[in-house]
């Protein structure tokens, strides 16, 4: 195997959209928004990506030949700023490393850490030609640097291979102390939701945990919201179809559940559209053992994760301490997550029913 890697430098980014890079399987082109943020699209037979390679290494936009499958939000370009609420809208966005979800008042950290738009030291693209499995990726550097607490190296890469609709993602995370580490991390992959889709997943049946959250919505609002999620609470399952006429689903709701893999240690869940085809998501259970399920559908939001790969849930440091959810990296050590998301047709999708529902009888 020969792999080509080419260092991207902020200079090659222009406010034209050029092609840098063209391939009989692949195209690679370099942009900067109007904001200021640098931006590559990555392009294979079916799949078209927009990351942000210096900017969290954020994936911007995923569409399926043409199909826009990433959330809807009120941003149209990533904005120039390191607050995560500023910058909204991302297909995926990496969380964590030192603390992850909604920070608690026991909590100092920001919402989803520091990984979400904290700006990358390099960046770079990796070109495999194997005659049998081409394959062209994105990966980038940041270190994270906090006198007396942290010190680590934050690698993600992310691979797009000829003629597939899956896109791969590996992370390496190498603490650089000599004390261990405490980490969380959160993949908040963002889809679109669709009307009557089921939402399928790996998730063992008893570990759906429903949480009801205050979010100061005027009473008589407030009220129906709360009672709403008392009944999903009761029956977890009424949440597993897309169904704006009877969910509540204004501003946010977000479910928990531990997975449970296949043979090779993966986990699996779907977005199955009514035509039969599906958003997908697996991940490796021994690295990001659980999933947070979220839904935003506010009208100017309209937003689904249906299964955030996930070290812990999404209610902050301090909370997830409280369940022991919070995992470690030793000394001058390393650690590997690996997931993948995409688009599977309708043949695909019954293949991975039939290993769920294998999964689940055990």
């Amino acid at each position: 195997m020969t792999t080509t890697k080419i260092h991207l430098t902020d200079a090659m980014f222009t406010e034209t959209e050029r092609v840098f890079l063209q391939h009989d399987d692949f195209r690679v082109s370099l942009f900067r928004y109007p904001s200021g943020v640098s931006a590559a699209r990555l392009e294979n037979s079916l799949l078209n990506l927009i990351v942000l390679p210096f900017h969290g290494q954020q994936v911007w936009r995923f569409a399926y030949q043409d199909r826009n499958r990433t959330m809807k939000s009120i941003f149209d370009q990533p904005e120039n700023t390191d607050r995560f609420g500023l910058n909204y809208g991302a297909h995926l966005i990496h969380c964590g490393l030192t603390a992850s979800g909604n920070p608690s008042p026991e909590d100092s950290h920001p919402l989803h850490g520091e990984l979400p738009n904290c700006r990358y030291q390099d960046a770079w693209l990796l070109l495999d030609m194997e005659q049998e499995n081409p394959s062209i990726a994105l990966g980038g550097s940041f270190t994270f640097r906090n006198s007396l607490e942290y010190y680590y190296i934050f690698e993600p890469t992310l691979t797009l291979h000829k003629d597939d609709s899956i896109v791969d993602v590996e992370i390496t995370a190498a603490n650089l102390r000599q004390k261990p580490m405490k980490y969380m991390y959160m993949a908040h992959i963002n889809w679109q939701p669709v009307e009557m889709a089921r939402l399928i997943s790996s998730a063992a049946p008893d570990s759906v945990e429903v949480f009801s959250e205050n979010f100061g919505l005027p009473n008589a609002e407030q009220q129906k919201f709360l009672h709403y999620v008392s009944k999903l609470q009761e029956n977890p399952v009424l949440a597993d179809q897309i169904d704006s006429d009877t969910q509540i689903l204004d501003p946010e709701l977000c479910l928990y559940m531990h997975m449970i893999p296949d043979e090779e240690g993966f986990a699996h869940a779907m977005q199955v559209f009514p035509e039969g085809d599906a958003d997908y998501v697996a991940f490796r259970v021994n690295e990001l053992p659980n999933a947070v399920r979220w839904y935003a559908r506010t009208g100017d939001e309209d937003a689904l994760a249906f299964a955030i790969p996930s070290t812990n849930n999404h209610l902050g440091f301090a909370r997830n301490a409280a369940r022991g959810l919070i995992r470690e990296i030793p000394a001058r050590a390393s650690i590997k997550m690996s997931y993948k998301f995409g688009y599977l047709e309708k043949e695909a999708v019954g293949q991975v029913i039939e290993k769920i529902n294998r999964i689940k009888a055990g």
